[in-house]
């Protein structure tokens, strides 16, 4: 498995969806590396506690 390097947080939303296939490096790629550099408005929103995610 390889290794992102990133010089940003990666909002929870989006860890969410990379922990739901975290074998499948197409999909990973395509959620992590945006076309404008920015996060979506929604990928910014999860399910997920804050607490359960620390």
């Amino acid at each position: 498995m390889g290794m992102y390097a990133t010089k940003k947080e990666i909002p929870a939303a989006i860890l969410e969806k990379v922990l739901s296939a975290p074998d499948n490096a197409d999909f990973v790629d395509s959620v992590l590396f945006t076309e404008e550099g920015d996060w979506k408005a929604e990928l910014l929103q999860t399910s997920i506690d804050d607490d359960k995610l620390r």
